[in-house]
């Protein structure tokens, strides 16, 4: 029985581990893209764009050295980076059962 507990427990972590490391991913794949188009333009930003683009370099950084708690994952980068299939795979690993926020993400991603 308490093999069954140690043997879940991983298993949840694991998969909380890849998912971190799916936003990571995607996140760090949009702040290259950004930082191309930057040098290819120089000074094209407005101060706001720059401090949303800052912003999304410290939730990088952070993605790739600190586990986040499930709910600060969804809170910090899937949500406001609008990562709708990502934050799908958090509620199922949450085991969110948020009917209205669930159908609004499948919304997100049908409309998108």
């Amino acid at each position: 029985c308490s093999y069954l507990i140690v043997y879940m427990s991983l298993t949840l972590l694991l998969l909380h581990v890849e998912l971190q490391s799916l936003v990571y991913d995607e996140l760090s794949g949009q702040l290259q893209s950004i930082d191309q188009s930057m040098s290819s333009s120089a000074g094209a930003m407005s101060d706001a764009q720059l401090r949303e683009v800052e912003n999304l370099r410290k939730v990088v950084w952070s993605l790739n050295f600190e586990l986040k708690a499930i709910s600060e994952l969804y809170h910090m980068a899937t949500d406001p980076y609008k990562l709708w299939e990502l934050s799908l795979r958090i509620m199922k690993v949450a085991s969110h059962r948020e009917t209205p926020l669930i159908n609004k993400l499948w919304r997100s991603i049908i409309y998108k």
